[in-house]
């Protein structure tokens, strides 16, 4: 709301489910339950239709002109092809704070976003 200019800008909010660590939560030695992995992504998608409903209303709330996307995907790499499809000017992402080893690990999806995208990118700390 701070950086929405009601006159010119459209904002997009975007949710980003990532199934990934659900369906590969087995290994070769362990392979996932399909009944418990098909439990995990309903209630990811749960969580997506209560974000939806969340951001939906805080758009309402502000009076912002906008729309909601949930989709599912690699974040990073998804949220960088939604701003090239919708010619976003810049992108806004927050940063959960992560600690050291779990973000060098797995990666961040603010670091991914803002080294491959092709617009300005703000990050704040949730």
């Amino acid at each position: 709301e701070h950086v929405h200019r009601a006159d010119e800008d459209h904002a997009l909010l975007v949710n980003i489910a990532d199934h990934s660590h659900s369906l590969t939560h087995g290994s070769a030695w362990m392979s996932a339950d399909p009944k418990l992995v098909e439990h995990a992504i309903r209630e990811e998608e749960k969580k997506a239709k209560e974000m939806e409903k969340k951001l939906e209303g805080y758009l309402v709330e502000t009076g912002i002109e906008g729309q909601v996307i949930i989709t599912k995907g690699d974040p990073g790499p998804t949220l960088i092809k939604l701003a090239d499809e919708f010619n976003a000017a810049y992108i806004v992402t927050g940063t959960r704070g992560h600690g050291k080893i779990r973000r060098t690990i797995l990666g961040s999806v603010s670091d991914y976003v803002m080294h491959h995208s092709h617009v300005p990118v703000l990050i704040y700390r949730s």
